[in-house]
């Protein structure tokens, strides 16, 4: 006999089972086909989103049940099984009921989860687990009827119960906020470790000159805490802020954050909000090499330049597109960027992008039509994000948004109003009439502006299921090319190691203010070189319509300017080199008659002057030292071969 747990959202399943339906079947499953057996135990575990619910219930563990018909439909997809419900709770067993139980820690979308749990609706406990989860049922207080299952003499280890706990005023603050957080509405299992007083009190002396836990009655209480949170997020205790990076992801700040201690302090002392008080210091200057160091840490391998583009690319634009050969690792260097900079989770959105996104509702949400003071939000968070984002206590903090698979649907159609705000001071109006909340309660604004602080990065893959970019899309983003080559291949194979992000995550957060800085600055210093180079472009492009207009030749001067401070090493034909290949050539394309003599031309402008009137027939005869722009050079000559041989070329390939 084996435990499964069942999570399911599916309503007319839900609805059959509060009716109190014996028998039931359970569709679309997709794991553990061969596993189940007659008998088996299943623990069925409801969810789903509460504005799409049909009656109304809590989400969590609402019944036992065994399964009496083997899975049927297996020649699908996904297959079903029949289940008689042994056991119908009268409400659900939420993660929160199960706090108080560490065995029981991301155990089968039952207990509270600490990692990311797989997304799948059926999940194999094992024999140890079953009878854990049994027992803690029994003991909150849920009778069922599979107690005989529960050894004699089981003993299953539970939390102390601090709602029992008489205060020790020699502790003073420090063993209140400890009660204050272990009571279940307070308690977050991943800072477990964190919330004792000895940890506290050492931290407080080593970091914080004994100040953090002392209130003094006979002063502004308010003042006194807005300068504890400072205290707090003071980037300039650069003992503290290493302290903290290091040890459990940044926990130690999060637990005497606004969300734990702060919170803890306004409710002790009846504060309804406070603020940030500004710390006077400067964060340190964002520098990439620093970053660069942590990426190889983590065993991530990538060529150090096209690391350095992907760094500038995001100074120089808010939106950067990464294409190029699937598994080459465009998604990871989104994400290692974007957990060593962030302070928390909640800055950034890793979405996958669905080939039914045909409008802007998979982001922005929607104003509900039949509850004229509800809006509808997404489930990707990406609205939350944004306001969070526009908040004026956020202003130094960046935050991001991934859209993996970018191209799976058309991008004009769920991203023009992203496209326009980029470029104007204009807002997105969300709804009109009567102000609107959130099915969680978030007041939603009718209009949203684009934040300062946001960054958008699209991963792109080009099969058969994709769709190609428009020109306009194109031309509002910094386009990077992932490739391999054969160096690449033998390396990674030489040292292949499991990537670790987990050694990135928060560790250049002090710089993150600085690089919005830098994002910010928007003044071009002209250069006499770049621009040369440019007009000589612009007129070949011309010739076969794909010229560029005002936009990106600023653009261009931005991504030339950051790539110097991004690295002050690279020579202006390196960064003039990279900057046509990610602004320039993206929007070529065209048929073989009407693009292989242009293609050879451009050729020609990448080559320095001892080379006069380039041929592709000549190109054996071309050495390395002929070629001041190698990364371009290289794309249009595979662009070429593949004008020449298919009989149309275009940037993208797969």
């Amino acid at each position: 006999m084996s435990y499964f747990s069942i999570r399911t959202n599916d309503q007319d399943t839900i609805k059959k089972l509060l009716e109190e339906e014996v028998l039931l079947s359970i569709p679309g499953l997709t794991w553990h086909k061969d596993e189940i057996k007659k008998d088996d135990i299943i623990f069925i575990i409801v969810s789903g989103d509460n504005n799409k619910k049909k009656i109304p219930y809590d989400n969590g563990l609402r019944a036992i049940a065994k399964v009496i018909k083997l899975p049927y439909d297996v020649d699908k997809k996904v297959y079903s099984i029949d289940i008689e419900v042994e056991d119908l709770f009268d409400e659900s067993i939420t993660k929160d009921d199960f706090y108080p139980y560490p065995a029981l820690k991301n155990v089968g979308s039952i207990g509270p989860e600490t990692k990311q749990a797989p997304n799948q609706a059926i999940r194999k406990l094992s024999e140890q687990e079953g009878i854990e989860v049994l027992a803690a049922i029994n003991d909150i207080g849920f009778e069922h009827s599979f107690i005989g299952k529960i050894p004699s003499g089981f003993n299953l280890e539970k939390l102390i119960n601090y709602d029992s706990i008489e205060l020790e005023p020699e502790k003073g603050l420090i063993h209140e906020f400890v009660v204050w957080f272990n009571k279940p509405e307070n308690f977050l299992i991943s800072y477990e470790g964190l919330v004792n007083y000895e940890y506290l009190n050492f931290v407080d002396n080593l970091f914080f000159r004994g100040e953090l836990f002392d209130i003094d009655l006979d002063e502004d209480i308010k003042e006194q805490i807005e300068n504890k949170l400072a205290l707090i997020k003071d980037k300039a205790n650069s003992d503290w802020n290493s302290f903290n990076r290091s040890t459990s992801k940044g926990a130690p700040s999060a637990v005497l954050g606004p969300k734990n201690y702060i919170k803890f302090l306004k409710e002790k002392y009846s504060i309804d909000s406070i603020k940030l008080n500004k710390v006077t210091v400067k964060s340190p200057k964002f520098d990439f090499n620093t970053y660069y160091n942590d990426l190889e840490k983590s065993n991530l391998k990538f060529d150090k330049d096209l690391v350095k583009r992907f760094v500038a690319s995001l100074m120089a634009k808010p939106f950067v597109i990464l294409t190029g050969l699937a598994g080459s690792g465009k998604t990871k260097i989104a994400q290692s960027f974007i957990q060593w900079i962030s302070e928390e989770e909640k800055q950034y959105k890793i979405i996958p992008v669905g080939a039914d996104w045909i409008n802007r509702e998979p982001l922005l949400g929607y104003p509900d039509g039949l509850q004229n003071n509800q809006y509808v939000t997404p489930d990707s968070g990406i609205l939350e994000l944004i306001i969070e984002a526009c908040k004026e206590e956020n202003q130094d903090k960046p935050y991001f948004i991934v859209l993996d698979e970018m191209n799976l649907s058309h991008v004009e159609r769920y991203f023009a109003d992203f496209l326009s705000v980029m470029e104007s001071s204009d807002s997105i109006k969300l709804y009109t009439g009567v102000d609107r909340k959130s099915s969680s309660k978030l007041d939603i604004p009718s209009t949203i502006n684009w934040p300062k602080n946001l960054f958008i990065i699209g991963t792109v893959n080009i099969d058969e299921t994709t769709y190609m970019f428009s020109p306009k899309v194109l031309d509002r983003a910094n386009v990077i090319e992932f490739r391999l080559s054969k160096d690449d291949l033998v390396n990674f194979l030489d040292d292949v190691k499991e990537v670790d992000l987990e050694t990135l995550v928060s560790h250049g957060v002090t710089m993150g203010e600085s690089f919005i800085d830098l994002s910010n600055d928007k003044e071009v210093l002209v250069d006499k070189d770049l621009n040369n180079v440019l007009i000589e472009f612009f007129e070949e492009l011309k010739n076969i319509g794909a010229e560029f207009g005002y936009r990106s030749a600023l653009e261009i001067n931005l991504l030339f300017k950051f790539l110097y401070q991004v690295d002050s090493s690279l020579t202006t034909d390196q960064r003039i080199d990279f900057a046509i290949m990610q602004k320039l050539l993206p929007k070529l394309h065209g048929s073989r008659s009407k693009i292989v003599k242009p293609l050879e031309t451009l050729m020609g402008l990448c080559l320095d002057d001892s080379i006069t009137d380039f041929k592709f027939d000549k190109i054996a005869l071309i050495s390395n030292e002929n070629i001041k722009y190698p990364v371009t050079f290289e794309k249009l000559k595979r662009m070429y071969y593949n004008a020449i041989n298919n009989g149309f070329t275009s940037y993208a390939e797969a």
